[in-house]
């Protein structure tokens, strides 16, 4: 499983949800940013556990998603990107998480599905896979990263812009 694949969906479902019912995701988000946060900690064991909270928190997720859990590996393990890249950027997740749960908090849903929206790739793009392959940095985060903060003129990652450049 890459946790990563997953985080993505999560953030696909967000944008595409069209009921006022967000909540359901801030137990999600949360999970992931725990699974996020321990980076080199991340072994089949805490997989394990990490899937059975998923499917805990929020069945259909599961169901939806089962492709992504079905292999259980180590991140570490996957060599289609380059993992010490990709640890660089789960603070950035995490945060961005942060800023997504808040916003789903304060009922927000125009601002939560543009938020999703603007995170939706970030995953492919730390993979190198799909639309972001071969995408640099810069181009990335004028693209995808700053879309929100076009919109909402308020800043929006911008503290791990050198992420990017």
């Amino acid at each position: 499983m890459n946790v990563l694949n997953g985080l993505e969906s999560i953030y696909i479902d967000i944008k595409n949800n069209h009921s006022s019912n967000n909540e359901c995701f801030i137990p999600l988000l949360e999970l992931y940013s725990d699974m996020l946060l321990k980076k080199n900690k991340i072994n089949s064991k805490r997989l394990r556990s990490f899937k059975k909270d998923i499917k805990a928190n929020n069945i259909q997720f599961y169901k939806k998603n089962k492709k992504y859990f079905s292999v259980l590996k180590n991140i570490k393990n996957a060599s289609s990107y380059d993992y010490d890249n990709a640890l660089k950027h789960m603070e950035a997740l995490v945060k961005a998480n942060d800023f997504l749960i808040d916003k789903i908090k304060e009922n927000k849903d125009v601002e939560i599905k543009i938020m999703a929206s603007s995170l939706q790739n970030y995953p492919s793009f730390i993979l190198s896979k799909d639309i972001c392959k071969g995408m640099s940095g810069k181009d990335f985060y004028d693209k995808y990263i700053c879309y929100y903060s076009r919109i909402y003129k308020t800043p929006f990652l911008e503290e791990y812009k050198n992420l990017f450049y």
